[in-house]
């Protein structure tokens, strides 16, 4: 995006030098498109930061697929479930989550990617270190023997279990 709108901009800058009566409107035209190329290239994933306003992050798991698209599922307080699918955009689906044991259980708003609305997924320790976890198994649903592994980025093991336990 900012490609074109650097395109554009010197197009208007050589536009305006070659013209014998200059038309100084033109210059808003160079300065908006030369304002907005700055704020996309400081800011490339936009003004607002949405992960502020969303609170902590409890627990953050992420894959990596095809042509490096991302999936990543974001575990928040009060039993908040966040996926987001970074794939040519962004796509963000939400739900809840309930935990026993190693197991959570995902329930989201609606159907997408690899889970359903009895998704659920399994925590796996690490071998050199089995205080901490490393890997979140998920599993689309019950009858299903198909599974994908997500690499935990970040988790705080003692506020996923504090979190309220909602009978499914």
């Amino acid at each position: 995006m900012w490609i074109a709108l650097f395109g554009i901009l010197i197009y208007q800058i050589i536009k305006y030098t070659i013209e014998v009566p200059k038309q100084n409107e033109r210059l808003i035209f160079i300065t908006l498109i030369l304002v907005l190329n700055l704020v996309s290239s400081a800011n490339p994933f936009g003004i607002v930061d949405r992960e502020k306003h969303e609170g902590k992050n409890i627990l953050v798991a992420e894959m990596v697929g095809t042509a490096n698209c991302r999936t990543i599922i974001t575990l928040k307080n009060n039993n908040r479930l966040k996926y987001t699918s970074r794939c040519f955009g962004e796509d963000f689906y939400f739900g809840t989550y309930t935990i026993k044991n190693d197991t959570l259980y995902l329930d989201l708003e609606e159907n997408v990617g690899f889970m359903d609305k009895s998704s659920y997924a399994v925590l796996i320790k690490s071998q050199t270190d089995t205080s901490s976890y490393r890997q979140m198994i998920l599993y689309k649903n019950h009858s299903d023997n198909r599974s994908v592994s997500f690499l935990i980025k970040e988790i705080e093991m003692d506020k996923l279990r504090n979190e309220k336990m909602v009978e499914k």
